[in-house]
């Protein structure tokens, strides 16, 4: 749609419950406010982003995002595409999420054929740390009785509760064959870190996958210190953003980078980053756990348009955890714990516009 003209260009703001609360290491949710923007082209094609503020992530937050959504698409009724891009660029730095939903709607249109594919893309099933263990059992229990093949463990809270859980996950269920992967979202300082790392080592599992973000996105030493440590592997998740970001983890000796379509610019450009940083020699993870099925529909469109560039699992697993997806019924977790999609575009293409017909 960057080459065309806009018909229109809206924004609205949703909030979403969800099923139940969803814990983090920094904050409980029990919704998900969306700042949606839905674009449509001269050409009568429609696409949608958004942005899901979530501070403790970064800055911003639902009054900033939706000030500057509407201060983006601000009289952009007939321009041309390629200038609301340029505003976009213009706020990039100071406002990722709010000019990502941006450009994100611009960009859907040229990759819905991309949903044709048919794509299943293997996701984590969420636990947390801090459940008692018996809980945390039953939970990993069902999500393997569910045919999941990966558990994303939040950690960060109480540094025991860590240490338990982790050797819950990756000694118990003998014999059987899932990934797991460890998010502190940033909560840990850097001895900690290295700490729970070494717990991670000591227990010598092949389940184990990564260590996610373990201390602040700012702390670029005390990141660099835990990832030249070599005791697990190190992915970066709040601290990228664009390929300055992507550059300097491959230079601390980070094992991957993990991007979000609500932080990387829309599609093209976080399909573009993700081939620079596989260029780089990094693994790429990919997906938003706090996103509404508008957000995880554009992350499905990423991963069909660059299937082989990211590694499993995905985490674009927030449709799954609204009450009511915006959208109705176009993204499901099939049985074997994969993101499935409406393959027919005439199917998805009336699903967007009656959104759009509903949103006025």
């Amino acid at each position: 749609m960057t080459g065309g003209r806009l018909r229109r260009l809206r924004v609205g703001v949703s909030a979403c419950p969800l099923i139940k609360p969803y814990e983090l290491s920094f904050v409980s949710l029990t919704a998900f406010d969306s700042v949606w923007v839905i674009a449509e082209d001269d050409n009568g094609r429609i696409g949608v982003g958004e942005a899901v503020p979530l501070p403790g992530y970064n800055w911003e937050t639902l009054d900033t995002i939706r000030e500057t959504v509407a201060m983006l698409v601000a009289g952009a009724d007939g321009q041309p595409c390629s200038g609301i891009a340029e505003r976009c660029r213009s706020v990039r730095t100071d406002h990722p999420f709010a000019a990502s939903a941006v450009m994100s709607a611009l960009d859907m249109p040229s990759f819905l054929g991309c949903a044709e594919s048919g794509v299943r893309f293997a996701l984590s099933a969420p636990v947390a740390a801090e459940w008692p263990l018996p809980e945390l059992r039953r939970a990993v229990g069902a999500h393997l009785a569910a045919g999941y093949g990966f558990i994303k463990a939040k950690v960060g809270r109480d540094y025991d509760s860590d240490v338990a859980a982790a050797r819950c996950l990756l000694r118990e269920w003998p014999g059987r064959r899932f990934g797991v992967v460890f998010d502190p979202n940033q909560a840990y300082s850097s001895d900690a870190a290295l700490a729970f790392a070494q717990e991670l080592r000591d227990c010598a599992s092949d389940r184990l996958q990564w260590f996610e973000q373990p201390v602040d996105r700012h702390d670029w030493d005390a990141m660099e210190r835990i990832c030249r440590a070599r005791q697990v592997h190190v992915v970066l998740d709040e601290s990228i953003y664009d390929e300055a970001d992507v550059v300097r983890a491959a230079k601390i000796g980070a094992y991957g980078v993990k991007l979000k379509l609500m932080k990387n610019f829309g599609v093209a450009e976080t399909l573009s980053l993700a081939q620079y940083a596989r260029y780089l020699g990094l693994v790429v993870v990919f997906g938003n756990g706090v996103a509404t099925d508008i957000g995880n529909f554009g992350e499905y469109l990423v991963l069909a348009a660059g299937q082989g560039m990211f590694a499993s699992p995905g985490e674009c697993s927030g449709f799954a955890k609204l009450r009511e997806p915006l959208l109705g019924p176009l993204l499901a977790i099939g049985e074997d714990g994969r993101m499935t999609c409406s393959t027919a575009s005439t199917d998805i293409a009336g699903r967007l516009r009656h959104f759009a017909q509903r949103a006025g």
